[in-house]
């Protein structure tokens, strides 16, 4: 569409557009893009009307959009003249390609015609083909259910029939071939019409199931004949057959009888044994009467098991004969449990332990406790040299203060101890037959004894109703030999995630004598055990006479009391009940703690406070406290000292886990080796306490005399020497082999005060460590604060490092473990100080590290005793203290 218009100065405006159709333009315009192209660049110029003022500036944009519409015109008509070309070009070509569509079209047309008259055929043919086989398929099938039926009314008959002749192997192949055939076949109607006869009228299911009642009644009547005559054979030959009919659990009811009655047969013998009362005082009587019946119920087990699993399949022993037999063997065990109960007055026996007040250990350490002790070192006689009996000594009044303290116990530890141990005993039977019944009901390897049952009947039947138990002891089977078990672990283990959940263990659970067992462990074994420990232990207490010439001092109270905890804490393993033995275990700490270690505290805290008073004063009774003192600490600290060597020696021999494997499960030893070693918590605590008492006795008897003996030592010692003054000293050290007279005073002085005593002979070679230790520092130390408070020359400061090196040489001469020379360490770098040149400035001083080597600048080291290095023990200002004290430099 055009719009034309004369404007201003006769320049017409021409407006082209596309070609538009009810108000829309015509998208199928060749023209369009190409002129909208051109509007949409120029749009950009166009001009606006509104700020146009003047003529010469709308003339101006007159012209502008003349030059516009012009452009726009011109490409319009481009674009139409190339849009008709293409347009004539595509409807040649479509009129081209009409014919071939049209051709294709009419053969199409024949096609479908002759395609549907074929399929049509294809169609009436597979009809024909599939109605064909499907009477093919139906007249298979009726031939063979004709022939099942045959089979199954033949095999019914047949059955019969040799029922009635009595053959009933032939009546169980019959059977077993009637069983084979398909329950669809024996419940089918056309089964129901033609097997039934006159003769049994009855449908086949109910025939069958007829027949199979009858032969389980005969096979039941004949198998039991068969075991009541002990022939094996014959009760082999029908105990296989129940399975073959179809009777799998009546088959495994009928042996679990027989075997009960095996193993209640037996129990008429354990009755007789339990009634007789000739050997009712026997030691581990009853235990021993437990223990054969867990191993005849272990060899029925071992040889019973391969048969039944061979022939009703693996794992029905357990699900169908053990529940039976571990019923019985509950009633028989619980028999026994009951009868030691009763005799060996277990009731009794509790109420009076339970009654006992161990007064005399809580009066160990008092006043009223140092009557007995006196009484007791009276006896010792001639081997008394010190005072453990003092007469008129405060703390040992002659007459007894606590008469019930020295009461001996109602109760007899022999009789509890024999109870405790067979009680034990009882549940190491319990735990070693438990533990047969989770390897050997669950382990796989039953698959070659129960081939060789099925292979010319090897392992028949057999009767175990021996006449009496007092027969020959039967050994553990092999299957309980640790041997065979740690053989058989590897393949144990893959089986481990599954015992969880079998049935082994459901019957361990459900077993009343197991909840029998442990019922009576945690109430009889426990507090029973415990009580036996600290009673045994109190009369330990009670018997003790130290050996006072015994070098070093020794008591019986120590091998007395470790026998005893390890007699315990053994009993407490053998009887693989991991809580009973956690139970004892904390149990038996308590006991040390209280009853030994606290007691022996006690009775060194009494010594230490009755004999303060006497150390005060010169004079006999200073020198008796002196010799009580050291008797007593001497005795007592030894034996405590030996006893964490002798509990931590136990402790590593009881939780070796090549011993636990014997008692516990493989995944249970970890655990019970971990329970044992928890008591090795008291070790550190000994050696607390043995060395505070040690520094009591150090601070009692020693202290002061070997800070006098120092003191008199350097008495008229000087440092302050000129070259006549050291050359003097010099050559009285040489004719005394170069000791000095401080060191020749020192070291008689030491001797007087630690040897001539003996202190090395009454201490263990530990305790004597810890004694010399104490003394050295203590002489150390007195001779540090003097060394700080003289004065050295340069001469006197080379004597002074003598001393020291000939002092340090001596003492520690007397360790077996040596070690004593950086207790010399303070003096040594003094030495250094006092020693170094004047011209070194003491900041060159390294105060973090100094070697030993450091004191030989200038001197001779012919007294050195090692090279060890010393890390530095003097501060910046004790450095500049020291410095000050040299004179004449």
């Amino acid at each position: 569409m055009s719009v034309a218009g004369p404007i201003g100065d006769g320049t017409s405006l021409r407006i082209a557009s596309g070609s538009r159709e009810n108000g829309r333009i015509d998208r199928r315009s060749p023209s369009i893009s190409g002129a909208g192209a051109v509007m949409r660049s120029s749009s950009n110029s166009n001009v606006r009307p509104v700020p146009l003022t003047k003529a010469s500036e709308v003339r101006q944009a007159l012209a502008q959009l003349a030059s516009q519409s012009a452009t726009l015109d011109k490409a319009l008509q481009d674009n139409l003249a190339k849009a008709q070309e293409s347009t004539f070009t595509s409807r040649q070509a479509l009129s081209g390609l009409g014919r071939q569509t049209d051709l294709i079209t009419d053969e199409a047309r024949v096609l479908a015609r002759r395609l549907k008259e074929t399929g049509t055929t294809a169609e009436r043919i597979s009809e024909s083909v599939r109605r064909l086989d499907e009477e093919s398929e139906r007249v298979e099938k009726a031939a063979i259910w004709t022939e099942k039926v045959g089979d199954l009314k033949a095999s019914l008959l047949s059955m019969a029939a040799a029922i009635e002749q009595r053959d009933y192997g032939t009546a169980t192949q019959h059977c077993i071939r009637a069983l084979s055939i398909d329950k669809d076949v024996l419940e089918s109607r056309f089964a129901a019409m033609m097997v039934p006869t006159s003769e049994y009228p009855d449908p086949p299911p109910v025939q069958l199931l007829s027949m199979r009642k009858m032969l389980l009644q005969v096979f039941t009547e004949r198998f039991q004949q068969a075991t009541e005559a002990k022939d094996t054979v014959e009760a082999t030959k029908f105990f296989t057959m129940f399975p073959q009919i179809g009777w799998t659990a009546e088959g495994l009811a009928v042996y679990a009888q027989f075997a009960r009655s095996m193993v209640r047969e037996r129990g008429k013998s354990i009755g007789e044994l339990l009634g007789n009362s000739r050997n009712s005082e026997a030691a581990l009587r009853h235990a021993q009467i437990l223990t054969h019946l867990f191993e005849n119920l272990a060899s029925l087990i071992d040889q019973h098991q391969p048969l039944v699993d061979s022939h009703y399949g693996q794992g029905y022993f357990a699900e169908g004969v053990m529940p039976e037999l571990q019923e019985e063997c509950d009633r028989l065990g619980k028999r026994v449990c009951d009868t030691w109960y009763d005799e060996r007055y277990v009731r009794r026996k509790l109420e009076e332990a339970k009654s006992y007040n161990f007064t005399y250990v809580a009066s160990i350490g008092t006043s009223s406790s140092s009557t007995a002790a006196a009484k007791r070192m009276a006896n010792v006689g001639s081997r008394v040299v010190s005072g453990f009996n003092i007469p008129g000594r405060p703390g040992t009044p002659s007459t007894p203060q606590n008469a019930a303290a020295d009461d001996t116990p109602q109760v007899d530890t022999r009789e509890v101890d024999k109870i405790v141990g067979e009680l034990a005993a009882m549940a190491a039977s319990w735990g070693t037959y438990k533990h047969f019944l989770t390897v050997r009901l669950d382990t796989k390897e039953m698959n070659t004894h129960s081939a060789d049952a099925s292979n010319g009947g090897a392992d028949e039947l057999k009767d175990f109703r021996r006449s009496s138990l007092d027969n020959r002891r039967l050994s553990l089977l092999p299957s309980l030999d640790p041997s065979r078990r740690r053989a058989s672990q590897t393949q144990q283990d893959e089986e481990h995630d599954k015992q969880e959940k079998n049935l082994p263990l459901s019957v361990i659970k459900k077993s009343q004598l197991g909840t029998k067992v442990d019922d009576l462990m945690q109430s009889v074994y426990v507090p029973l055990e415990s009580w036996f420990l600290r009673c045994s232990i109190e009369k330990a207490h009670r018997i003790d006479t130290p050996d006072l010439t015994a070098r070093p001092l020794t008591t019986p109270l120590l091998d007395d009391v470790f026998y005893l905890v390890r007699l315990v804490l053994a009993r407490a393993v053998s009887t693989s009940n991991l809580d009973i033995l956690s139970t004892m275990s904390r149990n038996v700490r308590y006991i040390i703690d209280e009853d030994f270690i606290q007691a022996i505290v006690r009775s060194l805290d009494l010594v230490s406070r009755t004999n303060s008073g006497s150390m005060v004063v010169e004079g006999p009774r200073k020198d008796a406290a002196s010799r009580e003192i050291r008797s007593t600490f001497g005795v007592y600290l030894n034996v405590l000292s030996t006893s964490g060597d002798y509990l931590t020696r136990i402790l590593n021999e009881l939780s070796q886990e090549h011993n636990l494997q014997r008692q516990y499960a493989e995944k249970d030893v970890a655990i019970a080796s971990s329970t044992i070693q928890a008591l090795s918590v008291l070790v550190p605590r000994i050696r607390n306490i043995v060395r505070t008492h040690m520094d009591l006795f150090f601070s009692t008897l020693l202290r002061a005399r070997i800070r006098q003996l120092l003191s008199e030592s350097l008495r008229d010692v000087s440092y302050v020497l000129n070259e006549d003054d050291y050359a003097i000293a010099e050559e009285e050290a040489s004719s005394h082999g170069g000791s000095s007279l401080f060191v020749r005073k020192l070291t008689r002085g030491w001797d007087q005060v630690i040897h001539a005593v003996g202190y090395k002979d009454l201490f263990t070679s530990d305790n004597w460590e810890v004694l010399l230790r104490l003394s050295i520092d203590a002489l150390v130390q007195a001779w540090e604060t003097w060394a700080f408070n003289v004065q050295y020359s340069e001469l006197g400061a080379l004597r002074f490092d003598k001393d020291i090196r000939t002092v340090s040489t001596f003492l520690s001469s007397q360790s077996a473990t040596g070690g004593l020379r950086e207790r010399f360490g303070r003096l040594t770098h003094i030495s250094y100080l006092v020693n170094l040149d004047e011209d070194v400035s003491t900041n060159d001083v390294d105060t973090s590290t100094a070697s030993a080597d450091q004191s030989n600048v200038g001197m001779g080291n012919n007294n050195r005793n090692d090279d060890d290095s010393i890390a530095w023990r003097l501060s910046a200002e004790e450095v500049q203290q020291i410095r000050k004290r040299r004179v004449g430099w």
